[in-house]
């Protein structure tokens, strides 16, 4: 189902993160004004979808935003209109816009930036990886058999 959420919220906001698929700063005050009256209105429509990029992905704009693809997903994909669909495609949605800002992030740092987070990363996972391997020979060592 992943894969089909991405598919689509490619195919609403486009391949690149353009003008037009993010929203501004006063557009988004605009909306949290609104959306302190009535938390049901809609940021923006299937054909003007866009997303805050900027903003965590629980912030309104995101929140009506992800609503706003479910609909359009469940419409596309004939899938069952009831409460539970909406919020279990709302909730992938809102995955799939803190990945979109992740990568949004990672595209515009600059290159040494960038060389330096995914090293740390690369650090990080290696104390992962020995952790658990020290982890698991604990847990071994303490379940032998004696005899």
């Amino acid at each position: 189902m992943q894969s089909l959420i991405r598919e689509h919220m490619t195919r609403l906001l486009g391949d690149d993160f353009s003008s037009s698929s993010v929203v501004s700063d006063p557009e988004i005050a605009e909306f949290e004004a609104r959306w302190k009256d009535d938390k049901s209105k809609d940021c923006c429509n299937v054909d003007s979808f866009r997303i805050n990029i900027r903003g965590a992905p629980k912030t309104p704009w995101n929140i009506s935003a992800a609503r706003v693809f479910a609909r359009s997903f469940i419409d596309s994909y004939r899938l069952n209109k009831d409460s539970e669909t909406l919020m279990e495609i709302s909730n992938c949605a809102t995955t799939r816009i803190k990945s979109l800002r992740y990568a949004f992030a990672k595209l515009s740092l600059t290159a040494p930036k960038r060389l330096q987070l995914e090293a740390a990363a690369r650090r990080r996972g290696r104390k992962a990886t020995v952790s658990n391997i020290y982890q698991l020979n604990q847990f071994h060592t303490s379940h032998a058999i004696q005899y």
